[in-house]
């Protein structure tokens, strides 16, 4: 059967066994300076997530499979693409493993600008903190997924509804309110950027790594 791209989380990202990993945001600023000692930027492009991993020692045959998955991506360019997460934790600080948001649906309640964003269908208290992650997603034919993190707390009213909060990067064009929102392995669609076999011994391949860049 024919792989489908992106690779989704559970079959491809959930299988990696990491003992690093790194999200860097990088931005794509013009800079430039005035004679009264003034800095003016401008965006010149989105600003995108990049992610850095390295994977666990493995045997040499386990090591072969995952060479053949980044092989493919990387022949595939842009389309070789999978979504991944935050390793390190599977939902916000307040509530690290989901129990708290089973069975509730987290949607986009409204925008400010393109910096602030709020939130409805969260538990009564549910808290946001400052560095958590969601993932919005939005449009169709493809389906886009932002990833952003919150740059401030907040807690949900009874109702479930926050006050808006800024959040990193800034929010795309396409995201309206009453779109689904994800805070527990809150996904980003990543391309592969760089992929480093690892060096091989006599039973084992250490250093594998890799690094790839947000895809939207």
């Amino acid at each position: 059967m024919a792989l489908s791209f992106p690779r989704p989380l559970s079959t491809f990202w959930n299988a990696l066994r990491l003992v690093q990993h790194e999200i860097v945001l990088e931005t794509y600023m013009s800079r430039s300076g005035t004679r009264a000692g003034e800095w003016i930027t401008a965006e010149i492009a989105e600003a995108k997530w990049r992610m850095d991993a390295v994977l666990v020692t493995m045997t040499i045959n386990e090591a072969e499979i995952w060479r053949a998955r980044f092989n493919g991506m990387l022949m595939r360019g842009s389309d070789g693409t999978f979504m991944a997460c935050d390793a390190r934790r599977a939902g916000p600080l307040f509530d690290r493993d989901g129990t708290a948001i089973a069975g509730h649906s987290p949607t986009v309640l409204g925008l400010s600008g393109r910096r602030g964003i709020r939130f409805a269908g969260l538990p009564d208290s549910y808290q946001i903190t400052a560095g958590d992650w969601f993932s919005v997603s939005y449009g169709t034919n493809p389906v886009r997924y932002a990833l952003m993190q919150a740059a401030e707390s907040v807690t949900a009213n009874g109702a479930g509804q926050t006050s808006f909060i800024d959040v990193t990067p800034f929010v795309k064009t396409g995201i309206a309110a009453g779109q689904a929102v994800d805070f527990v392995n809150a996904p980003g669609k990543m391309v592969l950027r760089d992929f480093n076999p690892g060096q091989t011994g006599i039973l084992h391949v250490t250093g594998m790594s890799f690094s790839a860049v947000e895809a939207f």
